[in-house]
């Protein structure tokens, strides 16, 4: 139904196709369990859709695993959908053509830039984000085309998006590029739900997207669902791209694998591919490039001597086998004209093409006895979050910007650097701007170093909008932003059943920017290139840098954008138990009343005469029609009607 690779097999994988294709004659059965797969392959990647499939694998300093999955799928755009598209998403940009780009990502854990260092991609914050990127038309058609985007979605991946429909779990950002670039003549809409939990549900929708789901190729990493969901950070992510021409579907999982034990100033965390995720055996037939690479840090002791080759095994701090076929060698040049060296990434590069079901990809890493734990290559500026001080009605926010010595700057001295940032705070925390206070170093700065777009919130309707940018020296190396809040009361219906556990307020999202005396560039986007550099022949495959993109996102260090961390607030709980009292109470008295009405109509008695026994029925009569019109308009206050 979706017309991939995996849908074409089945859910029993290349087994389904060999459970048809039988006959006696065992010569024949490989050739043809093989054809109809063949025969698929060469109709829907004929040339209109082009499927490719990386994997990033870098070790952190303290013995973890970094995994990075990026599967990327283009196909050209008609009147109907390619065989090898998912059908659903080709649906799903055909049902909303306002909509040019579109991203949803689940994520549980918290990146910890100390420790891990940059990551290859945004790392989002806990929960579900989705960004969407549209061609606006008026007010009403624009939240019809999110309400209807949030139901698709959250039906596909199997989530609970269709809460972002409320107008006060969305916001629209005005400057603040969340989702990436802004693109001419749209607009963008924003929602989190901090509280959504990524799991086995929403992976299993999301390999359907993939071509040879989890049975071949680096999809099949995935099937130790285990060790997917027991890793320190879990990101999962979909992001469609819409142009005239093309469907752009890019599939990522971000992952931290823990390996072993790590001893306080060594490090001694050995790992085998085979037994963190699996064995690779051979790409998916489907895709045009297949490659997994294991990155050297430059911040490697000996790392900075690599000389590619040969030679990297031995100066990189670690050694792998087997060997790796070809090196890309990655240098970034300083934009102010120098021409200097700022930042260098080697890749081993490992072209799944060569490897196969009989000769499957079996990666060990081996730490040398000599290399201890180093510091992570980190971003320019690493930002954090917390509540600064919080009582029964009002609190404070704090954001903080840490710069380390050993960053490098780039540019010329004068420049300086311009950070922004972009916060979505619920209705129920009143911000006011009137206290909002930027400290750099110690100094507390004037009003006017802040350029703030603010949009306030309405209870119930809107949350509050808040996009900052300020200027930084580039011998700056701290500053601080506070805002204080006050909180609104809830009505009893809109605490959450663990109202004691708080309430949650989105990550902000940072950025930054060095201003250059001509333009302005954002950090990251300088020239870059890779370079192959061969160690061992490629058996005539081909080695074309310029058609993957997990290095063109690499090239462009796409960490411009930095996620706090998001907060927990504690709002004034009313006592819980009161309700219960009342009922209890309330129920009582009732049934007390109930039983001896009931006992006084119900129960005979012996009536003396007939003139007696006539007046005790008018007066049971009487006493029934009092009891039924007060529970009539007991009845009717409880309903709203009094």
């Amino acid at each position: 139904s979706g017309g991939t690779v995996g849908s074409f097999l089945g859910s029993k994988g290349i087994e389904g196709v060999e459970s048809v294709h039988t006959t006696k004659n065992p010569t024949m059965q490989p050739l043809l369990r093989a054809f109809p797969l063949v025969l698929w392959i060469v109709q829907a990647f004929g040339g209109r859709e082009r499927f490719t499939e990386e994997l990033l694998l870098r070790p952190l300093p303290n013995g973890h695993l970094m995994a990075h999955f990026h599967f990327q799928l283009a196909a050209e755009r008609g009147e109907e959908p390619s065989q090898g598209f998912p059908h659903a998403i080709a649906h799903l940009a055909q049902a909303h053509a306002n909509v040019k780009d579109a991203q949803l990502r689940l994520t549980s854990g918290r990146w910890n830039y100390r420790k891990w260092g940059r990551p290859p991609q945004p790392a989002s914050p806990v929960g579900a984000e989705l960004v969407m990127n549209y061609v606006p038309v008026d007010e009403e058609t624009d939240l019809t085309l999110w309400r209807n985007l949030t139901h698709a979605l959250g039906g596909l991946f199997c989530t609970s998006l269709s809460f972002l429909a409320d107008g006060s779990k969305h916001i629209q950002p005005k400057y603040f590029p969340v989702g990436g670039p802004f693109r001419e003549r749209t607009m963008t809409r924003y929602g989190v739900l901090p509280r959504e939990a990524a799991c086995t549900e929403n992976l299993t929708p999301w390999l359907k997207l993939l071509p040879c789901r989890d049975v071949a190729g680096i999809g099949s990493l995935l099937k130790n669902r285990r060790k997917l969901y027991d890793s320190l950070y879990h990101s999962m992510g979909s992001h469609l791209q819409v142009t005239d021409k093309l469907l752009v579907l890019t599939n990522t999982i971000l992952l931290v694998i823990p390996t072993g034990k790590y001893s306080k100033d060594r490090i001694s965390r050995n790992w085998a591919l085979e037994e963190q995720l699996g064995n690779v055996q051979g790409p998916c037939p489907s895709a045009q490039s297949s490659h997994v690479y294991v990155q050297a840090s430059k911040s490697l002791p000996g790392g900075a001597d690599m000389k590619g080759g040969l030679s990297l095994e031995e100066t990189a701090g670690f050694s792998l086998s087997p060997a790796a076929p070809s090196l890309l060698d990655c240098e970034a040049k300083d934009p102010s004209g120098k021409n200097a060296t700022i930042s260098r990434s080697t890749l081993l590069d490992y072209p799944l093409m060569l490897y196969s079901k009989q000769k499957p990809l079996r990666l060990e890493l081996e730490w040398k006895e000599d290399v201890k734990a180093w510091e992570p290559e980190w971003p320019l500026f690493i930002a954090h979050s917390y509540i600064a001080h919080s009582t029964g009605d009002s609190g404070s926010i704090a954001y903080e910007f840490r710069r380390r010595t050993t960053v490098p700057i780039l540019g010329a001295p004068e420049n300086k650097l311009q950070v922004c940032l972009f916060q979505y705070i619920p209705w129920f925390l009143r911000v006011w701007v009137h206290t909002l206070t930027l400290g750099i170093d110690g100094q507390l700065q004037p009003e006017g170093a802040l350029a703030l777009h603010y949009l306030p919130s309405r209870d119930r309707v809107q949350p509050t909008l808040m996009e900052l940018c300020f200027d930084l020296p580039k011998t700056a190396k701290h500053a601080l932003l506070t805002l204080e809040f006050q909180k609104v009361f809830l009505r009893r219906t809109e605490y959450p059943t663990d109202a004691s556990r708080g309430e949650d307020i989105p990550a902000a999202v940072a950025s930054v920017i060095e201003i250059f005396p001509d333009n302005i560039t954002e950090v990251g986007k300088l020239d870059s290139t890779w370079k192959s550099i061969e160690a061992f022949p490629l058996h005539g495959v081909p080695d074309d840098v310029t058609d993957r993109p997990l290095l063109q996102l690499l090239e462009k260090f796409p960490t411009q954008h930095i996620y706090l961390d998001g907060l927990m607030i504690s709002m004034t709980i009313p006592d819980f138990s009161m309700p219960y009292n009342v009922c209890t109470f309330s129920s009582t008295v009732v049934s007390f009343a109930f039983t001896s009405l009931l006992v006084l109509l119900v129960k005979p008695k012996p009536a003396k005469d007939a003139k007696e026994d006539k007046h005790r029925k008018l007066k049971k009569a009487a006493m029934l029609a009092v009891f039924g019109i007060l529970m009539t308009a007991a009845a009717a206050r409880d309903a709203g009607y009094i």
